[in-house]
């Protein structure tokens, strides 16, 4: 989970987020099982599946910490699967009989 930086306001949570909301998703523990919990865990993921919220870089930007221009990996969902889509869709599938040969 990652907020936004803003010249402004300092960080600024993702698009529909306020930042109350935000600051109790950031502080459920791992281990959630409270419905409520959980539900809010399902509400970043829905945001995170429509380009909402930053996809998780494998190496943020360590100039300006902006998760929408990472260094290493993708900015959003979409880009990061259109990417694997592209990379193993493309080729034939192997089986485990083909590399033994």
């Amino acid at each position: 989970m990652s907020p936004f930086p803003n010249k402004k306001a300092g960080w600024v949570p993702p698009k529909g987020w306020s930042v109350a909301r935000f600051q109790h998703l950031c502080n459920i523990d791992m281990d959630a099982v409270a419905q409520s919990e959980v539900d809010f865990i399902n509400d970043y993921c829905t945001s995170w599946l429509n380009n909402l919220a930053p996809n998780q870089p494998i190496r943020p930007n360590g100039r300006t910490f902006d998760p929408r221009n990472p260094e290493i990996g993708y900015a959003t969902f979409s880009e990061a699967k259109a990417a694997w889509q592209q990379l193993f869709l493309s080729r034939p599938p192997h089986s485990f009989r083909d590399r033994a040969s």
